[in-house]
C-alpha cells in the first residue's frame, strides 16, 4: 500500500511538472523548457524506481497468498483481498492513479501539439526568409519584353 501511495504522489508531481511545461512552451522560453525537461526526466526515473518496488511487493503478495498468475497485477490482487478497508483503500488509490495518468497523457498530448505548432511556425518563418528562385532578379528567369518591331505613327520610307 505504501508503494502505491508513493507511486500516486510521484505521478501527481509529474503531472504538475507537465502542466508547468505547458506554460513554458506557450511562453516560448527555451532555456526554462530545457530545465523543466531535466526535472521531468528525474520524476520519470523516480516513478520507474517506485514502480519496480511496487511490482516486487505485488509479486511477494502473490507468493504469500499462493496465487499463481503469469502477469501479477493489482486488479487481480484486489479480488483476493478479504479485508474490506484495505480493499477500498487499494481500489481508491488505483482509481486516483488511473485518473492522474489519464490527465498526464492528455496534458502531454497538448504539449506535443504545441511543440509541433511551434516547429511549423519556425519552419514557415525560415521558408519566408529564404529567397526563392522566382523572386531573384538575376539569372535563370525569362524576360518578358515584347519583341515586336516598334513602329512610329508615321511609317515613312525614304
Amino acid at each position: 500500500m505504501n508503494h502505491l501511495q508513493q507511486l500516486l504522489q510521484a505521478h501527481e508531481q509529474l503531472l504538475s511538472v507537465s502542466k508547468e511545461k505547458t506554460e513554458i512552451i506557450k511562453a516560448g522560453e527555451v532555456e526554462r523548457l530545457s530545465n523543466i525537461l531535466i526535472e521531468e526526466r528525474k520524476q520519470v526515473q523516480t516513478i520507474e524506481q517506485v514502480e519496480k518496488k511496487r511490482s516486487q511487493v505485488t509479486n511477494e503478495l502473490y507468493h504469500q497468498l499462493q496465487i499463481k498468475s503469469e502477469n501479477p497485477s493489482l486488479n487481480e490482487l484486489v479480488t483476493y483481498i478479504e479485508n474490506g478497508a484495505e480493499k477500498i483503500t487499494l481500489l481508491d488509490h488505483m482509481t486516483k492513479l488511473v485518473e492522474i495518468i489519464t490527465a498526464l497523457k492528455a496534458n502531454e498530448s497538448l504539449n506535443k501539439q504545441l511543440i509541433e505548432q511551434s516547429m511549423q511556425f519556425v519552419q514557415l518563418s525560415l521558408n519566408m526568409m529564404e529567397p526563392s528562385m522566382d523572386r531573384m532578379n538575376y539569372g535563370g528567369g525569362k524576360q518578358t519584353s515584347n519583341h515586336q518591331t516598334k513602329r512610329s505613327m508615321f511609317d515613312s520610307k525614304a
